[in-house]
């Protein structure tokens, strides 16, 4: 910047006043980018946004009530005991933490609420059987919704044919994610504070991660902070929800 600067108009300016307009007079941030897939669509929002109204437009057509429907964002996560991922204040700089590095990890799915009961398990594999058995947990765990609305993403298992077809049988309307968009996935932003916390963690044991990984779930998923600006994005301009407070 302070380059281009004196190319352009002529003028030297010292780092620290290149910081001070590009931050108060420019209302500039920096920042560490957010990384994301080259192979992204462009429209992805809006190819989201049609789906939703789609599934939304069926609904009301069958007259059920948005008050009866249950809706969410399904993904799986595999902690591990050896994540550095937290960062702190020392006066040594490469501090030392102790950590058990013999190495675990769990596979764990979640289906996060904005509106319904949320709901999280632990998995062995993440292959069809295992999958639909987590649909039927989260309809019984919503068992007074006349509906269930639930945004996951295209991996293979959440794909399959089965899943889609047992899935209809328990009212659960599947929308996948547009590829390459897991940002569009407030459950993401869970699991990543639920790493953050293990990271912290001395972990003996995978039952004790289990345990922590749980913990962190109930407790993380009972807010809708983590959805926010999804909510904002895409359901306060859908006229089927614009009058239902969150």
């Amino acid at each position: 910047m302070q380059a281009l600067i004196q190319k352009e108009f002529g003028i030297e300016y010292s780092s620290t006043q290149v910081i001070r307009i590009l931050r108060e007079r420019l209302s500039m941030h920096f920042s560490k980018p957010f990384p994301q897939d080259y192979r992204r669509p462009p429209d992805a929002e809006e190819r989201l946004k049609a789906d939703l109204h789609q599934v939304f437009k069926i609904l009301e057509e069958e007259q059920i009530n948005k008050e009866d429907i249950a809706l969410g964002f399904l993904d799986e996560t595999s902690p591990q005991n050896r994540a550095n991922t937290v960062r702190l204040w020392s006066f040594e700089a490469s501090p030392i933490v102790d950590k058990n590095t013999t190495h675990f990890k769990s596979n764990t799915i979640g289906f996060y609420a904005i509106q319904g009961v949320s709901v999280q398990a632990f998995l062995a594999d993440s292959k069809e059987d295992a999958i639909i058995a987590f649909l039927k947990q989260v309809k019984a765990a919503n068992v007074t919704a006349k509906a269930i609305v639930m945004v996951l993403d295209n991996y293979s298992s959440h794909c399959a044919v089965r899943v889609k077809e047992i899935a209809q049988e328990l009212g659960i309307y599947l929308i996948h994610l547009p590829p390459y968009s897991p940002d569009l996935n407030p459950i993401e932003y869970i699991w990543k504070s639920i790493k953050r916390i293990l990271s912290r963690e001395f972990v003996e044991t995978l039952d004790e991660m289990k345990r922590k990984i749980a913990e962190g779930w109930k407790r993380l998923s009972g807010s809708l902070d983590f959805a926010k600006h999804w909510i904002s994005e895409f359901l306060e301009t859908e006229s089927y929800y614009n009058d239902l407070c969150f």
